[in-house]
Parts: structure tokens; C-alpha cells; sequence
């Protein structure tokens, strides 16, 4: 089987035009009847042509034939599509101008553009002919990215692009649309832990995990936007607190209100990256309901509740680093300014 290829060496043959040529030779008959048949069913898409023996390279012009090359043995995946021409799109993007590289492949009966945008995202459109309906098709593949930043780019990229070609309002071109649209947010907050922490989430290690996701707006809001968390609890809390002379264990009493903090650390896992978050917790609405005293080890065992019209619930603050943690003496302020945090799902639904 002789496959014509373009000649890039046109111009060294002064006006003669030569030609480059192949000649694939099978292992067998079947693999060559095979072929024969993959030919008349050649399609946009790439298939490996199997069973190739070897594959003979040649120049071809007027004057004769010149051998380039013979290739035998463990040779890598050979594959065939229809012929295709490329066609360019410029965009205008809100972070750079990009230049999309079609292949534009005629078939018997439509016209397919297919574009590959920075290793992650594929596209294709198809248009029919005689219609003036086209059809549009987009694969994404995360873990292909070059970089969260890549990420983000991309998917604004693409909008506009689809926005540009495509101007009917369809529900799979606004279905795509959407979810571009809420890819690039999620990733943009994403890149803005990342500059944040001075971390790289590696694109390879992504995945479709719901708590890596949950962690990962946590932080943003917690380090990035430094935006309080609510959480409103149960009925009842157990604090164990110990009793010193600035705090005196005669000072706890059932049914009054105790306003109290702490200081912890908790870790998150975003994309197997570690994220340690130092976090001041207050407590707010808070009524003694028992105490139980144990003075060998100095401790106020509290057992709290909230009412009806005011439910307990604690507020956390978050901090890259204990340094940042302020002092006691800004407790009171810090209470008065978190008092009214909003819950994790109330800060989602603002996204």
C-alpha cells in the first residue's frame, strides 16, 4: 500500500515537485485485508493500523525513486485518519489572546472541526450538511493539565470560543457553557490557595473526590478571603476546661452564659496536598446546663446548650501560621466581629 505524504522539500528540487511515499508491508494476508477495509471507513477519528511488518520511505520526482528509510521491528502505534487541512481561530480571553488550532475534516456528508486545547480539553464541532444545526461535543481529561493556572485559562478560553462560533442558544452549547463556567471559578480559587501558600497542586493527582473539593473551599475561605465559618451544633456540648488563677472554677455556674475560645489545628487534604490551618474556635450561645468538678486533675467538665430561639453554635477563624494568632487581649473584639459568621453552605451559595 503506497500513503502520499505532503513534501517538504519542495523547493530544494528547484521546479520539479517530488513527493514522499511509503509502502507498508503486513505480516500477513489478514492484516493486510484488515487495512484494506479500515481505508474504505476512515473516519475523523485516528485508529493503529495493526500487523505492519516493516514500512518503506521514499522520495519520488520525475527523474526516479530515492530510498530514505526502512523500518523494521518494535515500531510505535501507526495511526490513520481522514485527511484534514487546519483551520485558526484567534480569541480575545480576560487573560491573554489564544489561538485555536482546528483540524477540519471533510467526510461525505459533514464538515468536523476537532481541537485539543492544552493537552486537556477536547473539542468538536460537526455541522451537517444541508442543516444549519451544529453539533457540539467537549471532553475533558483534568488530570492531562499542565497546571491549575492552565486550568483556568483554558476553560475561559474555550467559552469564548464557543460563545464566538456557535450563537444559537442550544441545550448542550449551554450545557458546556455552564459547566466551563464553573470549572474556571472553582479552579481560580483553586490557583488562589495556590499563590496564597506558595503550594502547586499537581493536576496529575486530581480527582472527582467531594471531600477534596469540600477541603479546598474551606481554605479559600478560611485563608484566602480570612471569611469566619459557622457550624451550628447539636442540643448539647461538652467543654472540658481547666481552672488556674485567672480562671477560677467558682466562676462556672449552671444557667449562666459562657463565652469561650480555643485554639487548634486541623489539616486539610486537597489533592493530596497538606494544608495545615491554625484556627481560633469561639462558642457563642453557650448556657450551662451541669458542671462536674475533678480537682485532682484541675478540671471543669461543662456541659452546654442552646435554647430554642437561640441555638449554640461555634464560629472558626483561620490562620496560616501561629504566629498570626492574636493575643487574648483582642478576644473580646474578635467575639464581637464573628458573631454573625455565615454557615460554609451560606458562603457557597455567594460563590
Amino acid at each position: 500500500m503506497v500513503i502520499i505524504m505532503k513534501n517538504p522539500l519542495q523547493e530544494i528540487f528547484n521546479e520539479e515537485e517530488p513527493t514522499y511515499k511509503g509502502t507498508l508491508r503486513f505480516n500477513d494476508t489478514e492484516n493486510s485485508k484488515e487495512f484494506q477495509n479500515l481505508l474504505k471507513n476512515l473516519t475523523e477519528d485516528e485508529v493503529e493500523i495493526k500487523g505492519v511488518k516493516n514500512i518503506e520511505t521514499y522520495i519520488e520526482t520525475k527523474s526516479g525513486k530515492y530510498l530514505l528509510d526502512i523500518t523494521t521491528g518494535n515500531m510505535a502505534k501507526i495511526l490513520i485518519s481522514l485527511p484534514y487541512d487546519v483551520v485558526s481561530f484567534e480569541i480575545e480571553t480576560d487573560y491573554e489572546k489564544y489561538t485555536f488550532n482546528f483540524k477540519r475534516y471533510f467526510t461525505k456528508n459533514r464538515i468536523v472541526l476537532n481541537a485539543n486545547v492544552n493537552s486537556f480539553i477536547d473539542i468538536k464541532i460537526t455541522a451537517e450538511e444541508g442543516k444549519e444545526i451544529f453539533q457540539l461535543k467537549c471532553d475533558i481529561k483534568l488530570t492531562n493539565a499542565e497546571s491549575v493556572e492552565k486550568i483556568v485559562k483554558s476553560c475561559n478560553a474555550v467559552q469564548y470560543l464557543i460563545l464566538r462560533l456557535l450563537k444559537d442558544n442550544n441545550e448542550e452549547r449551554n450545557r458546556v457553557l455552564d459547566l466551563l463556567k464553573e470549572m474556571e471559578a472553582y479552579w481560580s480559587r483553586v490557583n488562589q490557595i495556590e499563590k496564597v501558600l506558595n503550594k502547586s497542586f499537581t493536576p496529575v493527582k486530581i480527582n472527582d473526590s467531594l471531600e477534596d473539593q469540600i477541603n479546598a473551599e474551606k481554605v479559600y475561605f478560611l485563608l484566602v478571603k480570612n471569611f469566619p465559618i459557622r457550624t451550628n451544633l447539636k442540643n448539647e456540648i461538652t467543654i472540658t476546661a481547666t481552672y488556674n488563677n485567672e480562671f477560677k472554677k467558682e466562676q462556672v455556674k449552671t444557667g449562666s452564659h459562657l463565652a469561650t475560645s480555643q485554639v487548634k489545628e486541623e489539616t486539610y487534604v486537597v489533592y493530596e496536598e497538606k494544608i495545615k490551618v491554625y484556627k481560633i474556635v469561639c462558642i457563642f450561645n453557650a448556657i450551662i446546663n451541669s458542671v462536674e468538678i475533678n480537682d485532682e486533675k484541675q478540671e471543669c467538665i461543662i456541659k452546654c446548650k442552646g435554647t430554642e430561639t437561640k441555638p449554640i453554635y461555634n464560629v472558626s477563624l483561620g490562620f496560616k501560621s501561629e504566629e498570626e494568632i492574636p493575643s487574648n487581649k483582642e478576644f473580646n473584639r474578635i467575639y464581637k466581629e464573628i458573631s454573625n459568621a455565615k454557615t460554609f453552605e451560606e458562603l457557597m451559595d455567594e460563590l
